[in-house]
């Protein structure tokens, strides 16, 4: 072939062969530059599937653009030969490059990383290499690893026929006496001829670890057989025993690689990248340590101005380990003193996860948009240690321009993350960044491309790295909890996302979109408990439709089932607690469902909100001020639960902190209208009438209701006001309700309360009972309601408390 002209490339020499094919030098003419030619040979050609196998693969590699790979530049045919064209790197391969002893620690790192991100690469594009071993790795000249010859590789999306996976099994077996080049590296499964996935590459990187650590294979044998026995039954020697330097992390995680279940193994070679990277942090940190104790142990050890380099901190760990007390003591006290004079800009104990950006625009995919933000804001919500802002805070920001600094302080949290995804085809592109907020330095950043059937492998990689990132020291149960699926059917969870995107609307037409949703979740995966959550959550919100209100019947039904798939799950306790709390007015049950969710789901602000709702209800006004807060530490842009904080205040009779407030609620918030009604209540409170007829026509504009209408009801307030004074102001406001109860009988119990100020104590018993018969869920405040006050002694009043089960105020349950 050499001096032989192919389409226009002029082959010049051979650089290898292979079992597929071999490999050239060859000049482009077209273009002038230097490429590799990988050509199949006519024997493999002409194979039932080996050549369509081959464009298809080529294909593939060629969309993958990393610079850890050798580059695909196309897959082409003349003059009846089939050939790649590829990138030509000019180096050695790893096999000639590693020592005897193995490589320095640094070197190893940056190799060892540089190979696990481009595995990644691959095996997000659905690609599995299947032949890893060091002669396919090659070392360019300016010391970078590149991933050479995938011609084994498969996608892992489909299954190759299964007589090409048990050919190359085969292969390696049959001949007796003679270790053939890729053997020592394959994984387990590889040999056994099962099947195969992402994980087969993982093994073959632990083997290239371990000799690029050690200067020697984990796996070795006279013959073939006892190589492939020694592959799929022996421990390899320990690392530690090998090479006493080496810092024990990377022992384990060269050890998890190899292990010989898959499953035991890393999840992926993202997760590999990341736990090699904090190795790497770890070193850096001990030479920040090593510097410190240098600068407090004064002229003989005085601090350099550069690290030294990371094989030498290796060496100096056992010196370090036999270190005296005192010594260490110094250590600890100069570290402090550094990190206390600097600050710790890695402590990050909060976050906020924003809505990501669609990129394109594309309709089809806002739900993507806003469901993986959710879900990685879910993960991290599991972590005790981490305040993550709840979804209905960050939602505010979507769609704006705005500054992750300015977020992160608007929000009070110390790391803001944002990202945008845009789609071609089935695949989606993520561009994510963590921003530290008071230096506005980037903490982390990545650019990850997935199908959009696998949004939950993507999400689960974020929040894995992120967690890494921060530092977080994760409890067992939180690990757990984070790697922890709701569901491994990515359709189901497709479905799902849509249905919390309309749910999110917090419209009657968005949750009926939203129960179909959810519903067809539900179809596809039977155990999926969060979407029995989500469309039990939609049918108790959503009013008319055909369901005659809030059909609470249903929906409890639905969250029964939800626990039962999954009792550990808070959000379906919080809303089991809602549902018997407003249906059952079973505040006892209600109460122990909401101190559930929050044993499982301390973080959760809408359980925070609810018990606080109950807590008022049952006269602990403290104790439901201390939930509030809690709730706004992680909602802090909630109106809902400001205003409902503000209501605590009310109902405690402190009528001043209830009014400001209330004032900061519309200030942040001007188009929530209930926080004018609100206001517009605690005015006439306290005898502010000409206020509260202006913040009731606030509200009735923020409503919808039609401007004429709003101006003749606020000017009748006014007038009324001054013509009859307070009862002429309460006697124009039941007139008006008196008009809406006609519409609807749901402001009944509102009624009643405008009759008590009247002191018309039977129409306003006789209205209560209508509230009753009802089942309004506001009677649950009767029972601190200043408006009622003068029927307090009334019997009447103590019969109906009795009935609705609401205990006495500041009377434990």
């Amino acid at each position: 072939m050499i001096g032989r002209t192919v389409a226009h490339y002029r082959i010049t020499a051979a650089i290898g062969a292979g079992g597929m094919g071999a490999v050239y030098r060859a000049t482009d003419t077209k273009l002038g530059r230097e490429v590799a030619l990988k050509v199949l040979l006519p024997a493999m050609a002409s194979r039932p599937g080996w050549l369509e196998r081959f464009r298809r693969e080529a294909r593939a590699l060629a969309a993958l653009d990393h610079p850890g790979i050798v580059g695909v530049y196309s897959v082409e045919e003349a003059d009846g030969i089939n050939f790649l064209t590829m990138q030509l790197v000019e180096g050695q391969t790893l096999s000639r490059v590693i020592p005897a002893g193995g490589f320095p620690l640094e070197r190893l790192l940056q190799i060892a990383m540089a190979l696990a991100d481009a595995l990644a690469a691959a095996h997000e594009k659905g690609i599995v290499h299947r032949d890893l071993k060091p002669a396919n790795v090659i070392i360019g000249e300016n010391g970078r690893a590149k991933i050479l010859d995938f011609g084994l590789a498969k996608f892992s999306q489909t299954q190759a026929p299964d007589h090409l996976d048990s050919e190359v099994s085969t292969q390696a077996r049959t001949r007796e006496g003679v270790v053939m080049g890729t053997e020592p590296y394959m994984s387990p499964e590889q040999i056994s001829a099962k099947p195969l996935d992402h994980r087969t590459d993982l093994f073959s990187l632990g083997v290239m670890l371990y000799e690029m650590a050690s200067g020697r294979r984990p796996f070795v044998g006279k013959s073939s057989a006892e190589l492939v026995s020694s592959i799929l039954r022996d421990t390899p020697a320990s690392l530690i025993e090998i090479k006493g330097d080496l810092p024990e992390e990377l022992a384990r995680i060269i050890q998890q690689c190899l292990e010989k279940d898959p499953e035991r193994r890393f999840r992926n070679a993202r997760d590999l990248h990341d736990a090699l990277a904090s190795v790497g942090e770890e070193i850096t940190a001990e030479r920040r340590s090593s510097a410190a104790l240098r600068a407090a142990s004064g002229p003989s050890g005085a601090a350099p101005t550069t690290g030294p380099a990371i094989p030498a901190l290796v060496a100096a760990r056992a010196h370090w380990k036999k270190a005296a007390v005192a010594a260490a003591l110094v250590i600890v006290a100069a570290v402090a003193v550094v990190r206390f004079r600097e600050g710790d800009s890695r402590t990050v104990d909060s976050i906020a996860i924003l809505p990501f950006a669609n990129g394109d625009a594309n309709p089809d995919t806002e739900y993507l948009a806003d469901g993986i933000s959710e879900g990685i804001s879910n993960h991290l919500s599991q972590i005790l240690s981490l305040r993550v802002m709840a979804q209905n805070s960050v939602r505010r920001y979507k769609g704006r321009s705005v500054e992750a600094r300015t977020v992160g302080n608007e929000l009070g949290v110390r790391a803001v993350l944002t990202g945008t995804i845009t789609s071609r085809g089935e695949m989606v592109r993520i561009q994510v960044e963590l921003v530290d907020v008071r230096t506005g330095a980037q903490l982390w950043g990545q650019q990850l491309t997935r199908r959009q059937a696998e949004v939950l492998e993507l999400q689960d990689d974020i929040a894995n790295q992120i967690s890494g990132r921060l530092k977080l020291q994760l409890s067992g149960e939180e690990r757990k909890q984070i790697a922890r699926r709701d569901t491994t059917d990515q359709g189901a969870y497709q479905r799902y996302l849509k249905g919390r995107f309309y749910w999110n609307e917090r419209t009657n037409e968005g949750y009926r979109k939203a129960i179909g949703f959810f519903r067809e979740a539900i179809e596809l995966d039977p155990t999926y408990a969060r979407a029995y959550v989500g469309l039990a959550d939609s049918i108790a919100f959503l009013e008319g439709g055909g369901l005659e209100g809030r059909n609470f019947e249903t929906a409890t039904g639905i969250v029964k089932k939800a626990l039962e798939i999954d009792n550990t799950l808070g959000e379906a306790h919080a809303s089991m607690g809602m549902l018997i709390q407003d249906r059952d007015w079973d505040l006892a049950g209600a109460e122990r469902e909401f101190r559930k969710a929050l044993d499982l789901a301390p973080n959760y602000a809408t359980a925070h909100h609810w018990y606080g709702e109950l807590l008022v209800q049952t006269g602990r006004s403290g104790e439901a001020l201390d939930h509030y807060r809690q709730a706004l530490e992680v909602d802090p842009l909630s109106s809902a639960i400001r205003s409902d904080l503000a209501l605590t205040w009310f109902y405690a009779r402190d009528y001043e902190r209830a009014i400001a407030e209330l004032k900061k609620t519309v200030e942040a918030d001007p188009k929530f209208g209930h926080a004018y009604h609100h206001l517009a209540r605690v005015y006439a409170q306290v005898g502010r009438y000409r206020e509260a007829a202006e913040e009731h026509r606030k509200g009735w504009l923020f409503a919808g209701d039609d401007p004429t209408l709003v101006e003749q009801r606020s000017r009748g307030l006014r007038q009324a006001f001054e013509r009859s004074g307070a009862r002429g102001f309460w006697r124009k406001r039941l007139d008006l309700k008196l008009q809406e109860t006609v519409r609807e009988t749901k402001w009944a119990h509102e009624v009643a309360l405008l009759y008590a100020r009247l002191d018309e104590k039977d129409e306003a018993f006789g209205w209560l009972e209508k509230a009753y018969a009802g089942r309004a869920y506001d009677l649950l405040f009767l029972n601190v309601a200043p408006e009622v006050d003068s029927l307090r002694d009334d019997l009447r009043f103590r019969d109906l408390l009795r009935r609705i089960r609401s205990p006495r105020p500041g009377q434990p349950m």
